[in-house]
């Protein structure tokens, strides 16, 4: 069952540590804003842009190629950096997306803290002299820690908040999302060297195929998801022809087993048309002037009369 209050305070846990995380974190932050604003401003804004391209699940809120970009500045500029990187993805989405307070608080909380996890255990390693290639194991693993944090923490409040498995959570929303956080690390890694190598030329060459490629998957969904709701569409009114067929059906059928009693034939079928109507239904004779024809074989032989009142109102 859904636990709002447990919700709620894994959010406020959440907030928390990533609040004392940051802290420790503050002064590499603010060093890497007055040493190399110009760089944090295109790694962080690399990771903007790869939310904007975000794709929208349909009922399933939206998944973005975001983390890469965190993870690029992390890997440049330090941990601290990843972080404001994740806190501005989670409020550009808070402003696109129009959500909830508090869900843009858990965001920026999970992204931060996922973002401070994989880029501090690639800086602890002391890779900034490794070659490449001898960074690349480093890269994969800080993508795996990004992704266990990341998931983890939203398959955790998605389970207290709807009522669900973890493990539903993760099979159902996320499992097909796991390829692309596993290469997120090594394309993160391209993107910084080749920014180191090339300057934004090369970060733009590894970084805008992800963007792009999100951009079509966006695309692809939102026409699959027109056409779900054409059948959907189509689905309801099937239902409701097939209501009003057996509707119909029900009624021949008891006017069939009436037809040999006048009298009970009209009652059923008065009862019936009420029932179905709601509202006063009488039939009378043949002879009336009041009232709707009822024609059998060209020969009129009764008047459906109806509530006048009840159809004004």
């Amino acid at each position: 069952m859904p636990d709002a209050s447990r919700t709620g305070a894994l959010i406020t846990l959440v907030v928390s540590a990533a609040s004392a995380v940051f802290v420790l974190l503050a002064d590499e932050a603010w060093r890497a804003a007055s040493e190399h604003p110009g760089q944090l401003f295109i790694f962080a804004g690399l990771a903007v842009a790869l939310q904007l391209a975000a794709v929208e699940i349909y009922g399933r809120g939206a998944l973005s190629f975001s983390g890469m970009g965190i993870l690029a500045t992390g890997f440049a500029l330090g941990p601290g950096p990843g972080m404001v990187a994740a806190i501005l993805v989670a409020v550009v989405n808070l402003f696109v997306q129009r959500g909830r307070l508090d869900r843009a608080a858990f965001n920026a909380a999970n992204l931060s803290l996922s973002a401070a996890a994989a880029a501090g255990g690639y800086h602890l390693l002391g890779v900034q002299e490794w070659t490449t290639a001898a960074r690349l194991v480093p890269a994969v693993a800080a993508g795996i820690i990004f992704m266990a944090v990341n998931i983890g923490l939203l398959s955790v409040a998605m389970s207290l908040a709807e009522g669900l498995t973890i493990q539903s959570i993760w099979h159902e929303r996320f499992r097909w999302f796991t390829p692309y956080y596993l290469v997120s690390g090594p394309l993160a890694l391209a993107t910084t060297v080749a920014f180191e190598e090339a300057g934004l030329i090369g970060m733009l060459a590894f970084g805008l195929p992800p963007a792009l490629m999100m951009f079509s998957i966006r695309q692809y969904i939102a026409r699959t998801r027109d056409s779900v709701e054409e059948v959907r569409r189509a689905n309801e009114e099937l239902q409701v022809a097939n209501s009003d067929l057996q509707v119909l059906f029900e009624l021949t059928g008891g006017l069939g087993a009436c037809g040999h009693d006048r009298a009970a034939l009209v009652d059923y079928a008065e009862e019936q048309l009420r029932r179905l109507t709601g509202i006063d239904v009488r039939i009378g004779s043949a002879g009336q002037l009041e009232g709707l024809p009822l024609v059998a074989g060209g020969n009129h032989v009764g008047t459906l009369v109806l509530d006048e009142r009840a159809l004004a109102d």
